[in-house]
């Protein structure tokens, strides 16, 4: 039997043509890489009384690039949806209040100095 290198070479164009018949444009370069990690398990297993190694190495990638190509559309599917639902935002349709002075010194003065003015500085948007 050939060399795993003369192998790889020999079926570099059936791993390329099943990633362009499955129309995978995304992560080619991991799907061929998954693709000669089991041509090589597939290299490694073969028994030559069963049959061709060239019809197990077929079905062998072939059913990795399809294996993969589900667990990415379902992969896809539930990150899609997750981001999605942190994308919608709900608007503050209740009307903004006013805070006077007096009432804005009421709600600090259980706060120090300094937390008084961290809170008018940077929460309220100026030093009063």
């Amino acid at each position: 039997m050939k060399s795993f290198d003369e192998i790889a070479a020999s079926y570099h164009p059936l791993i390329v043509s099943m990633i362009q018949k499955h129309h995978i444009y995304k992560d080619t370069e991991e799907y061929y890489q998954l693709a000669l990690i089991n041509l090589w398990k597939a290299y490694q297993k073969f028994d030559e009384s069963k049959g061709s190694f060239s019809a197990y190495a077929y079905s062998t990638v072939r059913g990795t690039i399809l294996m993969q190509l589900k667990a990415s559309v379902k992969r896809d599917e539930r990150e899609s949806l997750t981001e999605d639902t942190l994308l919608v935002t709900h608007p503050d349709e209740s009307t903004p209040v006013v805070l006077e002075s007096a009432i804005i010194d009421e709600i600090l003065a259980p706060l120090s100095p300094r937390e008084q003015i961290y809170v008018r500085e940077y929460l309220l948007g100026g030093y009063s």
